[in-house]
């Protein structure tokens, strides 16, 4: 099976699908072979209400109940998905960054920001190799790790920009 052997990570499965009738199918494989191990589907999602008709509600993740209302109004639960957030009723994935309440950066704070984020897909790489070169920038020219950080030089390749993205 496809799905399990490509599109699985840890215990998510990640996968999309042409058409509804190829996700149906794609579901009832995955479900038959879960079975056959004795395991039970969890925290299923889907931006279609013809497939979420096939997952019974305690299989769902939490709050995707009708896929459908959140289509109408809009209001579609931000589920999170392999570090990052998904929004199903628009289809898509977006990373939510932390407020940033550091009055002062140091390295040290720079430091534990970036190995702190979790990003097996490779999304936020723009983000994470700038905050890793403006690091190493900072650290060839100080050994100290609470000094304040000097402003990155271009603002629009700087670490500094990209954490003010949307």
């Amino acid at each position: 099976m496809d799905t399990i052997f490509h599109s699985t990570l840890v215990d998510d499965i990640l996968d999309s699908t042409d058409s509804v009738a190829e996700a149906r199918a794609t579901l009832a494989q995955v479900k038959r072979i879960f079975g056959e191990a004795g395991m039970e589907m969890a925290k299923f999602n889907s931006n279609h209400a013809m497939v979420l008709a096939n997952v019974s509600a305690d299989a769902r993740a939490g709050a995707v109940v009708d896929v459908a209302a959140f289509r109408e109004d809009k209001r579609a639960p931000e589920l999170k998905t392999l570090g990052l957030c998904y929004e199903l009723a628009t289809d898509t994935f977006f990373f939510r960054q932390p407020e940033n309440t550091v009055a002062k950066w140091t390295r040290r704070r720079v430091l534990k920001l970036f190995p702190r984020l979790y990003d097996p897909l490779g999304f936020l790489l723009p983000f994470s190799i700038r905050a890793r070169i403006y690091f190493s920038s900072i650290a060839s020219k100080s050994q100290a790790w609470d000094p304040p950080c000097p402003r990155p030089r271009n603002g629009r390749s700087g670490w500094s920009s990209s954490r003010s993205s949307p």
